[in-house]
This record gives C-alpha cells, structure tokens and sequence, in this order.
C-alpha cells in the first residue's frame, strides 16, 4: 500500500517528495513514470489525496477511477436513502415533469415548476433555449425567487454591481468580494461606516464612478445604509456631510474615523485625502479620457498637479 503524507501543500509518497499534476482545479493527481499513483478525492468533505486504489472503477475517470474515493462513495450512497446529501443537508426537490397545453402549435398553458400551478402562457417570460420558447418558471415565482436570493446575498450582488459598474467607467475594479467582507468585518465591525446601523447596508463609493477617478479600491470602498447612500449619491463626502437634513443622521466620530481609514489605505493623511477628494471633483474625467490615460493612478495624477508638474489628466 502506498503511504501518502501531505504537509505545507507538498505530497511525500513513501517518503519521497512527488510533484502535484493538475487538469483543472478540482482534479489533482501524482503520477511516477507514466502510471498514476495517486489522486485527490472530488468530495469537498475529505478532499484528501488518497492511493489510486482507494477509488472504484470508472473508465471514463481520472486514471481509470470515480472521482470520488470509496468510502465517500458509500457514505453519498447511505444518505440518499434517507433523502441527504453527502454533506448532511436536505437534498434539492427534483422539478417536477413539464405539463404543457398546445394550441395552434403554440403552447397556452403550462406548470410552473416551482410552484406546481398550471397557468396561461403570458404568465411566463420569453426564452429561446427551451421547447415551448417560455421560462419554466413564472413570473410572479421568479420575482419572489430573486428577491429572496438577493436578501440572502446582499452582499454578492451589490459587489458584482460595483464591479460592473466600475468596468463602464473604464476604472480599477480591483477589491474582490472575500477581501470587502474582511473589511467590513473587521473595520466597520458589519455595521453602517457613519451610523452604526447593522440593516440594509449598501456599498458606497467615496469619490463616485461619474468623476472618472478612482474606481473600487480599498481606500474608496465602505458599507452605508441604503438610505445615506441614495442621498449621498455622485456628490462629494465632505460637502455632503454638511447638508442639514444628513447631519443630525451621522455621526462625527464616526466619519472621522471613515476618513482615517480611507486616507490610510491611499497612504495619506486626513488632510490630504480631503484635498485628493476634492481635485477629483474639479477634475473630472470623461470615459476616453480614462480610456486614453490607461493604467495611470488618479492619485499620481493628483501627486504631480500638488507638485507643479503639469502632467494632463490623460495620456494621449
């Protein structure tokens, strides 16, 4: 039997150290002279690189073997009986079979899968790829559905929004998902940057997408309440801040230390990052000038401006 140690992501087979081989992410595999040895098992619960003998016969597989080793096999096998997955949570409802009512060639009537009713055709949206050119679900299940996925994953979306947005505007959408929660997490503590409010937060840009500056990076990314966000809107933070109606709704210390954080991350101070705000907002930027100007930083462009060198806003 082959005796497999896996330590700091390197595998050591009998002792010997042996290089890891990819397909693609989820298939990984030792292989000594032509023959392999070894390979990682597909389920997510053991994802353990296992002897080639531990995994059941497959000859369209990896080596001739299911991606999945035995016993996580048997394990899959056990829970479907009782209704489980292999991880122990309910398994998914099989959609029902489509029921369809033609007439003239067209259908009329249909099931909609997630609610099992049976209802006319202009319940349904469009779509090409399917038999009957209709969604299989309806309308009113579909916007039910939508609306509770995007409550589960606020966050998700709004951060693919903020991406999408940013790459309109031609501007760095560098800050991924996994590095904004850690943020919001550990600065914010999950709550509102200026409130302290944990419900209905949104991501906000401190200097907005409609100046041509910046983009989603760190040090112009924090979480707001929905509410602030839409009154904030394209306008510039520190003349916001001001407006009668949003003061008595934030509070001081909190925006300071908003401005502390943003201003760290950009490598500047308080004060500066007051000044690179508002030369943004005197400076802004059309789409092919941002185009024009390529992977050039707004903050070297400020950097240079606040120096005296007179370096154009866009490279031409």
């Amino acid at each position: 039997m082959v005796e497999i140690k896996e330590r700091n992501g390197l595998i050591f087979i009998n002792g010997i150290e042996r290089p890891i081989k990819k397909i693609h992410r989820s298939a990984e595999f030792v292989e000594v002279e032509g023959t392999i040895i070894a390979k990682r098992c597909g389920c997510l619960s053991c994802n353990k690189m296992l002897p080639i003998e531990c995994f059941g016969s497959d000859r369209r597989g990896l080596g001739r073997k299911r991606g999945w080793c035995k016993q996580c096999d048997y394990k899959r096998k056990k829970m479907n009986k009782i209704g489980l997955n292999v991880y122990g949570n309910p398994k998914k409802k099989k959609p029902i079979n489509a029921f369809r009512v033609y007439e003239g060639g067209k259908c009329i009537r249909k099931r909609c899968t997630f609610c099992e009713e049976i209802k006319d055709s202009s319940q349904f949206s469009y779509h090409l790829k399917t038999v009957d050119s209709l969604t299989t679900i309806c309308k009113v299940c579909s916007g039910e559905y939508s609306r509770s996925s995007y409550e589960i994953n606020r966050e998700h979306y709004q951060m693919m929004q903020a991406v999408r947005r940013a790459r309109i505007a031609v501007l760095p959408d560098e800050v991924s998902e996994k590095e904004y929660r850690q943020v919001v997490e550990s600065v914010f503590n999950g709550k509102c940057a200026l409130t302290g409010e944990v419900a209905d937060l949104s991501v906000d840009h401190a200097i907005p997408f409609s100046v041509g500056h910046v983009g989603s990076t760190l040090y112009n990314m924090y979480p707001l309440n929905r509410r602030l966000n839409s009154s904030k809107f394209s306008a510039n933070i520190f003349e916001w801040v001001k407006r009668p109606h949003v003061m008595p709704l934030i509070c001081s210390e909190r925006f300071d230390k908003l401005i502390r954080y943003l201003a760290s991350q950009a490598g500047l101070t308080m004060k500066d990052y007051r000044e690179f705000t508002y030369w943004c907002f005197e400076n802004p930027r059309t789409i092919d000038e941002v185009k024009a100007s390529g992977d050039v930083d707004s903050l070297f462009l400020w950097d240079q401006s606040k120096n005296g060198q007179h370096t154009p806003l866009y490279i031409t």
